[in-house]
């Protein structure tokens, strides 16, 4: 028979269930058993919910506030879209005139450069053609230069009007160069006139034996003296042709330049042949370009054969290499 202190060890399944367990082994069940934790949570106080709680609200009104003005910024942009295009369309307008103004501006200048190109050129023919002298004395004057057909844009406020300003200068061009159409005839033999008369070659050609300008004098080294002609080297008797059309002036001697003969060609121009040792044409005989008037020698203050050759304009020396197309 077993005692009680070996049923303290028998597991609860070794005892009957009729029978009760014994006390000390209820107590030894229940210390062997594991005990719950106690829990290490803290709970926040009173016054952190509330300010979290309140937190959460004025963000969820913040939230709210940027959502109906997000809606009402859509609602503006949406009511004043037509508004928008329509200023975006005026804006367009205006460079789109602004673009046709400065484009206007430049074809205007342009048409007052033309006016102003067209009226220097008729005052430099007028100047050049000497209608004071010369065979083409009796020709009309052209129409004297205006500074009126300028026509500035600056001054007109609207599109309108600038157009108008820009058709009223073409017109005003038209009618100038209208108005020079009369002269035409008279400017074309006017100038093939001139042409004709203008010394453009020497008299013959030959070694240039002294040039225009400052040089010794042939009798006097020592003297400096100013040449108002070119001396061309020729054998004795060689022919020489005018230089242009024109009038005999003189055919007779002086005692400097010998045997000379001086044409004018109109214009205020006139040529000098001089030394010669023969002249085949006498004063107010008409000669033309390339025809033979004399033969060079050695008369006058002369050291040797040749021809002394000048051209006075309005009375005035000037070197007659620059209206040689031999020498260009």
């Amino acid at each position: 028979m077993k005692s009680q202190n070996d049923l303290f060890f028998l597991p609860s399944a070794f005892v009957s269930p009729s029978q009760k367990p014994h006390p000390c082994i209820l107590s030894i069940s229940s210390a062997s058993l594991p005990q719950k934790k106690k829990s290490n949570k803290m709970m926040l106080p009173d016054k952190v919910k509330v300010l979290i709680s309140l937190s959460a609200i004025g963000l969820t009104l913040l939230l709210g506030t940027m959502m109906a003005y997000s809606m009402s910024q859509r609602h503006y942009i949406q009511q004043f879209k037509p508004q928008i295009a329509y200023i975006s369309s005026i804006e367009k307008q205006i460079e789109d005139k602004n673009s046709e103004i400065t484009q206007l501006k430049g074809q205007l200048d342009t048409i007052n450069m033309t006016l102003d190109s067209i009226a220097n050129m008729h005052n430099k023919i007028f100047a050049m053609l000497d209608y004071t002298s010369g065979p083409v004395a009796s020709l009309s004057p052209l129409p004297s230069k205006s500074t009126s057909h300028i026509i500035n844009l600056e001054n007109t406020p609207t599109i309108a009007s600038k157009v108008t300003s820009l058709d009223e200068a073409s017109e005003q061009t038209q009618t100038y160069l209208s108005s020079m159409e009369p002269y035409h005839d008279q400017l074309v033999i006017a100038y093939n006139d001139k042409q004709k008369h203008m010394p453009n070659s020497l008299p013959l050609i030959g070694p240039i034996s002294s040039p225009f300008g400052n040089r010794p004098d042939p009798f006097n080294p020592q003297v400096i003296e100013f040449h108002h002609g070119i001396d061309i080297m020729a054998p004795y008797g060689t022919p020489l042709k005018a230089t242009a059309d024109g009038i005999i002036l003189s055919a007779a001697y002086d005692s400097g330049w010998g045997y000379c003969i001086t044409i004018d060609h109109g214009y205020s121009v006139t040529t000098l042949y001089a030394h010669l040792s023969q002249m085949d044409k006498h004063p107010g005989q008409e000669v033309k370009r390339g025809a033979i008037i004399g033969y060079t020698g050695n008369s006058g203050r002369s050291t040797g054969s040749h021809l002394h050759y000048g051209i006075l304009i309005n009375g005035q020396a000037v070197d007659p290499l620059k209206f040689s197309q031999e020498t260009q």
